[in-house]
C-alpha cells in the first residue's frame, strides 16, 4: 500500500523530502527525553549503531529498557555490559519482522551481505552467492527501494548497522561460520589477496582447522613487508587454531617470532624462540629461531649475549648453508659494535664468500655494511661512507624483501656525521624514521633518536639534543630496547655538566654505568668514560679526569678504532697537559695528525691542529684550527678552539696569523678579544654556564678583557627562553594543531613534539595546551598590526587537539 501511494504521489507535482539522519546532539536529546536521564557516553556509543535513524534509536532504547539493560543512577543512564555485536533479542526480532515484506531470496542475499560487512561490493556478493550479477542486482534494488541499503555505484552499504547486525546475529552460529568460509573461498577465487580474505577464514575456522592455519600463514606473508603488526596478529590467531605440537606449529611460531621482532615486541619474540628451542621441535626451524634470537639480542643491546647464540647456532647440524652464512654476517655486525675489528673482518670475508655462492642478497648486504663500518672505524671516513652508501643502495634495490627491510640508515647517518655532513645526517634519520613508523617497524626507533641527539650535540643544538634523548628514552621504555642508551645517557650528562647542572649529570652517568654493567658491552663505550672524566674535572679532580680519559683512549687505540680519536682526543690532550703528562699529550696529538693526513675531513684536521697548538702553545696553529672548524657546522668545537686561540694570542706580544706575516700588540689583542667574544657568545647561546665561567676566568688570567657583543645568554623562563624549535611548536599549538599534525608539519616524531611542548609549558609556567594557545595568540596580537585578530579561533581550535 505504501509503495502504491508513493507511485501515485510521484505522478503528481509533489515535493519529495529526504530526511537527513539525526545529529549526535539530537540523538542525545531524544534519549534524554525517553529515559528522563542524561545518557552516558557509553550509551551514546551504543546509540551510534542506529545511524541517526530516530525509529531505530527509539526501539533500541525501548529494547534495553524491556530487558533491563539500562541502569539509571543519579541523573545518568548507563547500558549494562553487553557482549560486542549482540543485540537485545526483542530489537533483533522487531527488525527482522519489519523486513518480512521482502522476498525470501532478497532476505537471504542480505544475510550473506551481512557476512561481508557493513560495506560490500555487488560483485563480491554475487561471487559468494554463486549467482549472476544481474540477479543479485535485482535483489539489491529492492532492498535499496526499502531504504535498507544505499550505494555509490561500486560499493553498497547498509544504511543502519543495526539492520546488518540483526541479519547477521539472526543466523545460527554454524551457518555464519559456513558462510564465512564460503566467502573466503569465493573471494580468493575472484582474485582478492589472502590478507583481505583472512578475516573470513578466522570467523569461519574452529580449533584444529589446519587449512585455515595455512590460509592465515599465506595472508601473513603477504602482509609482512607492508604491515608487520597485521602479520603478527594473523600468525598469533593461526597459532591459537593449532591444537597439537608438530612441524606446522613450530613453523608458525618461528614466523610469528620474526614478525614480532620487526614490530618491536622483542620480549615476546624471545619467549617464543626459547619456548620452542627448549623442547622437542622440528629441526627445520632451528636456523630461523636462532637468527631471530640473535636479532633480539642485538636489538635489546645485549651484544655480548648475541655472539654465544651465534656460535651455538653454527655448531647445530640442522642449519642450512644459507642460515649459516647469515649468522656469520650477523656475527660480523656484533663484533663491529664490540670493536672486535679483526674478528669482524674475518666474519665478513666468510659471510661474503658464502652469500655470493648462495646468491643471498640479505647476507651480502649485511656483510657489505659491516665492511663499510670497519673501514670507517679504522679511520677511512670518506671511504667507509662511500662503501656504506653502496650497501644502502644495494639494499634498496635488492630483489630480496628481507634485504630491502634492512635499516642501514643509522650507520649511514653516523658516517655522514663523521665527515661533518650533520644536516644531511639529520635528514637521512628523519626519512628513515618515518619509513619505519609507516611500516610499524618500531623496535629500533629509539636508536634513531639517540643518533639524532649526537648530531644535534655536535651542531650546538643542545635543547634539540635533549628533546631527541627524551624521545629515545620514551620509545625505549615502550619497546624495551636498550640499544644506544649508554651513549644517550653519556651525552645528556655532558650537556648537564657544561651547563653546570651537577645533579642531572650525576644521575645520567649513574644510568650509563647501570647500562654498561647490567646489559653488557655497549656501542661506543668510550663515551661513558668521556662523561665520567669531564665530571671529575668539573669537581676539581683533574688528574683523575685525565686517567679516566686515558683509559678510553687506550680502549680505542687497542681496538684500532681511530675514528673516535677526534671525539676524545682534544679533551685528553688538554687534561694531560694540565696534569704534566706531556708524553701522553704528544702520543694523542701524533695519532690525530696521522688520522688527519689520511682523511680529508675538516673537523679531524681541526682537532689535530688544536691538539698540536696546545702542545706547543702555538697561536698560529690554534688559529688554523679555528679556520678548520669554521668550515664545519660544529659550533661547540669551534667555540672551544676560539677560546684556546684567544688565550694563546693574549699570552704573546705577536703572532703569526693563518695568512702569514706579523701583527703588532694592538692587532693581536683585538683579534684575541674577537675570538674570546665569539667563544663566550656561543657558550651563552648554549646555556653552557660552567664553560662560560671557566672561560671568563681563564681569559682574565691571560690578561684579556672581553666585550659584550653579539648573542647574550638566553633567559631561563618566559618567551625569550624558548629555542627556535620551541617557538615553532608553540605557534603551531596556537593554530590548533595536535601533536600528529605538528610532527607531520615539522617532519619530526610525535614524541619529540611532546617533549618540546612539555619544555614550553615548564618555561612559560603554564599547565595546558589551551593556556599555551591563549598566551601565544595574545603575544602575537600585541605584535600584529591593528585589526588583525586570530586569537579566538586559534584557541578554539586548540581545545579540540590531542595531548
Amino acid at each position: 500500500a505504501l509503495e502504491a501511494l508513493k507511485a501515485e504521489l510521484a505522478a503528481l507535482p509533489a515535493i519529495r523530502l529526504q530526511l537527513d539522519p539525526l545529529t549526535d546532539g539530537e540523538i542525545a536529546t531524544l534519549a534524554e527525553n525517553l529515559l528522563l536521564a542524561r545518557p552516558s557516553p557509553a550509551l551514546l556509543r551504543e546509540l551510534d549503531r542506529a545511524g541517526g535513524n530516530p525509529f531505530l534509536a527509539t526501539e533500541l532504547i525501548s529494547s534495553y529498557q524491556r530487558e533491563g539493560l539500562i541502569r539509571t543512577g543519579g541523573d545518568q543512564a548507563d547500558p549494562a555490559e553487553l557482549e560486542p555485536g549482540v543485540l537485545p533479542a526483542s530489537l533483533a526480532s522487531m527488525i527482522r519482522h519489519r523486513l518480512s515484506f521482502l522476498s525470501d531470496e532478497t532476505i537471504y542475499a542480505l544475510e550473506v551481505a551481512s557476512v561481508l560487512g557493513s560495506t560490500f561490493s555487488a560483485a563480491d556478493l554475487a561471487a559468494v552467492l554463486d549467482r549472476p550479477l544481474l540477479a543479485v542486482l535485482d535483489h539489491l534494488h529492492g532492498a535499496a527501494e526499502a531504504g535498507i541499503i544505499s550505494g555509490d555505484g561500486r560499493l553498497v552499504s547498509f544504511r543502519h548497522n543495526l539492520i546488518r547486525e540483526s541479519l547477521y546475529m539472526g543466523m545460527p552460529l554454524a551457518v555464519r561460520h559456513s558462510l564465512h568460509l564460503a566467502a573466503a573461498n569465493a573471494l580468493l577465487e575472484a582474485g582478492l589477496p589472502a590478507v583481505e580474505v583472512a578475516d573470513h577464514v578466522l570467523r569461519g575456522a574452529a580449533p584444529g582447522d589446519l587449512e585455515a592455519v595455512e590460509w592465515l600463514r599465506t595472508a601473513a606473508r603477504q602482509a609482512g613487508s607492508r604491515a608487520p603488526a597485521i602479520a603478527a596478529d594473523l600468525l598469533g590467531r593461526a597459532r591459537a587454531l593449532i591444537t597439537k605440537p608438530g612441524p606446522l606449529r613450530d613453523a608458525t611460531l618461528s614466523e610469528l617470532a620474526m614478525h614480532l621482532v620487526v614490530c618491536g615486541r622483542l620480549a615476546e619474540a624471545e619467549r617464543i624462540c626459547r619456548s620452542v628451542l627448549d623442547h622437542d621441535h622440528d629441526p627445520a626451524v632451528e636456523g630461523s629461531l636462532r637468527l631471530c634470537l640473535v636479532q633480539v639480542c642485538v636489538g635489546r643491546g645485549r651484544i655480548g649475549d648475541a655472539l654465544p647464540e651465534i656460535e651455538a647456532a653454527i655448531r647445530s647440524p640442522h642449519l642450512t648453508p644459507l642460515e649459516r652464512a647469515r649468522l656469520r654476517a650477523w656475527s660480523a655486525t656484533c663484533r663491529v659494535v664490540l670493536w672486535d675489528l679483526p674478528g669482524a673482518a674475518d666474519d665478513c670475508a666468510a659471510a661474503l664468500e658464502a652469500s655470493r655462492a648462495l646468491g643471498d642478497d640479505l647476507g651480502l648486504t649485511i656483510a657489505r655494511a659491516d665492511q663499510a663500518a670497519i673501514v670507517s672505524l679504522r679511520g677511512g671516513l670518506r671511504e667507509g661512507l662511500a662503501a656504506g652508501e653502496a650497501a644502502l643502495a644495494a639494499a634498496r634495490h635488492s630483489s630480496s624483501p628481507e634485504a630491502r627491510r634492512l635499516q642501514l640508515t643509522l650507520m649511514h647517518a653516523l658516517m655522514l656525521m663523521d665527515v661533518d655532513a650533520l644536516d644531511e645526517a639529520q635528514n637521512a634519520l628523519r626519512q628513515g624514521r618515518h619509513a619505519r613508523e609507516r611500516r610499524g617497524a618500531r623496535w629500533n626507533l629509539p636508536s634513531y633518536h639517540f643518533v639524532s641527539a649526537i648530531g644535534q650535540y655536535f651542531s650546538g643544538n643542545w635543547d634539540e639534543a635533549i628533546a631527541q634523548f627524551e624521545s629515545a628514552m620514551d620509545f625505549a621504555q615502550e619497546v624495551v630496547v636498550y640499544q644506544g642508551q649508554l651513549v644517550g645517557h653519556s651525552l645528556r650528562s655532558m650537556i648537564a655538566l657544561h651547563r653546570g647542572d651537577s645533579a642531572v649529570a650525576e644521575r645520567e652517568i649513574a644510568s650509563a654505568e647501570a647500562e654498561a654493567y647490567g646489559i653488557g658491552p655497549q656501542w661506543r663505550p668510550d663515551w661513558m668514560l668521556w662523561a665520567k672524566g669531564l665530571k671529575s674535572e668539573s669537581e676539581g679532580r683533574v688528574a683523575e679526569a685525565m686517567r679516566t680519559l686515558a683509559i678510553a683512549w687506550r680502549m680505542c687505540r687497542e681496538a684500532g678504532v681511530t675514528a673516535e680519536y677526534p671525539v676524545i682526543g682534544p679533551d685528553l690532550v688538554r687534561l694531560a697537559l694540565a696534569s704534566g703528562e706531556g708524553g701522553l699529550a704528544e702520543e694523542v696529538t701524533a695519532a690525530l695528525e696521522a688520522l688527519a693526513s689520511q682523511t680529508d675531513v675538516a673537523s679531524v684536521r681541526g682537532a689535530a691542529l688544536r691538539c698540536r697548538g696546545l702542545v706547543r702553545s702555538d697561536p698560529a696553529l690554534l688559529l688554523e684550527a679555528v679556520q678548520a672548524y669554521r668550515s664545519t657546522p660544529r659550533r661547540w668545537e669551534l667555540a672551544l678552539a676560539c677560546e684556546d686561540a684567544a688565550v694563546a694570542l693574549a699570552g704573546t706580544r705577536s703572532a703569526v696569523p693563518a695568512g702569514g706575516g706579523q701583527v703588532g700588540d694592538v692587532g693581536t689583542a683585538r683579534r684575541a678579544r674577537a675570538l674570546a667574544d665569539e667563544a663566550l657568545d656561543t657558550y651563552r647561546s648554549l646555556d653552557a654556564n660552567r664553560e662560560l665561567a671557566r672561560a671568563q676566568a681563564r681569559l682574565r688570567a691571560a690578561g684579556l678583557r672581553t666585550g659584550t657583543r653579539g648573542e647574550r645568554q638566553r633567559p631561563r623562563s618566559g618567551w625569550a627562553s624558548l629555542t627556535a624549535a620551541e617557538h615553532e611548536v608553540a605557534s603551531l599549538v596556537a593554530e590548533g594543531l595536535g601533536n600528529p599534525e605538528i610532527a607531520a608539519r615539522l617532519f619530526i616524531s610525535r614524541r619529540t613534539v611532546q617533549s618540546h611542548v612539555s619544555h614550553i609549558l615548564e618555561k612559560l609556567d603554564l599547565t595546558s595546551r589551551v593556556e599555551l594557545a591563549v598566551s601565544a595568540t595574545r603575544r602575537h596580537a600585541k605584535r600584529a598590526p591593528a585589526g588583525h585578530d586570530g586569537a579566538q579561533s586559534a584557541v578554539a581550535r586548540s581545545q579540540g587537539t590531542d595531548g
